[in-house]
């Protein structure tokens, strides 16, 4: 007994002389009967010198009256707020502190057990964070971005004033009301911003151009970016983000997509005359060979279906051209596409855009699977990876076309930035000289391009990114240094899969 009361005694000491706060013992008149280290650092004399010593004596003029009534309130067993003071060291510096008293009337003599906190650190942080507040304010003030602060529970808790000069309305209107940020949203991408709030909401971070309607009958072109701010326990505790008005630099990248896009169509063009004068060739073939036989003659019927046949061919490789020059202004047809289908029609331009030092493997795996889409965008989509595998592969190599199927589960889909489900996969594999982790970092922000001055806008990736986020999918790159490159596309999958007219088509191939 008598050594674990010694222990206990040991362990009291311990954490008597160790705690980060001062520590006094007072008798009734205020005289002090013990401190601990703490304390005397903080009054500025050694422990033996405080011991008789009155505490009031330390304390200012101005607070003496108020620690006296604390003082009298503690001894009469009253409740009583902690007394905020300034004491007075001997060296002639003082100290702004918080003292709380407990009487301890179990000792012989009534005692005061006397906590004194240190408020120099407190009210400094507090001085700097008045500080940080009002710079961040000024800041949000003269930035054009909109700064926001989204709660958890999906109210806006904060805009900054940039939100009057995108939106047209005052900060207060949004303020508290998350649905009418939403409606302020186009309809045709409200379910898209909608769903990437919720995703935020769990955690997700997300990236979102979308348009907006202003009060004036006006449309700006917005891009949004959201993040979770987390506690010491990695739960998401409420949402920050920015959103820039995009509406001129839009405008400037639909004309610069375009000019890449005539870039590459000069490119088309070449391949095209050589297939146009084959297929004319083909023409002046049949028609002679129909003269031939003469108006009666065996065969003259199927030469002729062959002269038309090639005709056809000719007017879709130059619709194809046209199709691929189209602005983006152009009518959007959104219907059900069957991807291994439409791969397949665009075998001849992919073909046109690699040249002969380039082997292509088309692998069609998802036969009869059905996405939504432009048939003119996916085009767009493909042979933008395409031309980019292309001048990754100089001095030739090969290149991959490949469909597939995956079921995309929560943890996947969220990796993705997309919803659960079903998707038909594209993947476009080449040989070529391989990214690093900076450049594939990089690779989809509008304007980033590794290539040589006047070979590229950059834009080309940034457009595919759009098309796919638009289409409600994801995109994602593998790739590494000497190591090739792998871009996959995913896109969200019609339920019911469309039965072919004829039969699965082979996989192509060609060098």
């Amino acid at each position: 007994m008598q050594l674990e009361l010694e222990r206990s005694r040991d362990r009291y000491r311990a954490l008597y002389d160790g705690a980060p706060f001062g520590y006094l013992t007072l008798a009734r008149d205020g005289r002090i009967v013990e401190a601990n280290p703490t304390a005397a650092r903080q009054l500025g004399m050694s422990r033996a010198e405080l011991v008789g010593r009155a505490l009031p004596a330390f304390v200012d003029t101005a607070d003496a009256d108020r620690f006296s009534l604390c003082l009298r309130a503690v001894l009469a067993r009253q409740p009583t707020e902690p007394c905020d003071l300034r004491l007075h060291r001997p060296a002639g510096t003082s100290l702004q502190v918080r003292v709380e008293m407990v009487l301890d009337a179990d000792a012989g003599e009534p005692r005061l057990n006397t906590v004194i906190v240190d408020l120099s650190d407190l009210r400094q942080a507090q001085d700097e964070l008045r500080d940080s507040e009002a710079r961040f304010r000024e800041l949000a003030g003269h930035v054009e971005d909109c700064f926001y602060v989204r709660e958890l529970d999906g109210r806006i808790s904060y805009v900054s004033p940039a939100f009057e000069r995108i939106w047209g309305r005052p900060p207060a209107w949004v303020l508290g009301r998350e649905s009418a940020w939403l409606d302020t949203v186009d309809a045709d991408d409200r379910e898209r911003v909608a769903a990437a709030w919720d995703r935020l909401g769990r955690g997700a971070p997300h990236s979102e151009v979308y348009r907006i309607h202003r009060p004036d009958g006006g449309v700006r072109w917005v891009h949004g970016h959201g993040f979770a701010v987390r506690g010491d326990d990695g739960r998401p505790l409420r949402n920050v983000g920015v959103v820039r008005d995009v509406t001129t630099e839009r405008a400037l990248e639909d004309q610069l997509r375009q000019a890449e896009k005539m870039e590459a169509v000069g490119t088309l063009a070449g391949g095209v005359a050589h297939n146009l004068r084959n297929v004319l060739q083909a023409v002046l073939a049949s028609i002679g060979l129909a003269q031939m036989k003469g108006p009666e003659g065996p065969g003259r019927e199927q030469a002729l279906q062959r002269a038309v046949g090639a005709v056809q061919k000719g007017v879709a490789l130059i619709d194809h051209l046209v199709a691929f020059s189209r602005p983006e202004s152009a009518e959007v047809r959104l219907r059900a596409l069957r991807l291994d289908d439409e791969l397949a029609s665009s075998a001849s331009m992919i073909k046109v855009l690699l040249g002969e030092r380039i082997r292509l493997e088309l692998l069609t795996g998802a036969p009869g699977r059905v996405v939504l889409g432009d048939p003119v965008q996916l085009e767009q989509i493909v042979l933008n990876l395409v031309s980019n595998a292309r001048d990754a592969m100089p001095d030739g190599g090969a290149l991959a076309i490949r469909t597939s199927e995956e079921i995309l589960d929560e943890p996947g889909a969220r990796a993705r930035g997309v919803l659960p489900g079903a998707y038909v996969v594209l993947a476009v594999q080449d040989t070529g000289t391989g990214m690093d982790a900076a450049t594939r970092a990089r690779v989809f922000e509008p304007f980033f391009t590794t290539k040589e001055p006047g070979r590229g806008t950059g834009l080309g990736l940034s457009m595919v990114f759009a098309l796919i986020r638009q289409l409600g999918g994801a995109i994602e790159v593998d790739s590494a240094p000497g190591a090739g490159t792998t871009f996959s596309v995913y896109l969200p999958r019609l339920d019911a899969p469309i039965a072919r007219a004829q039969g699965p088509r082979a996989p192509a191939s060609s060098s």
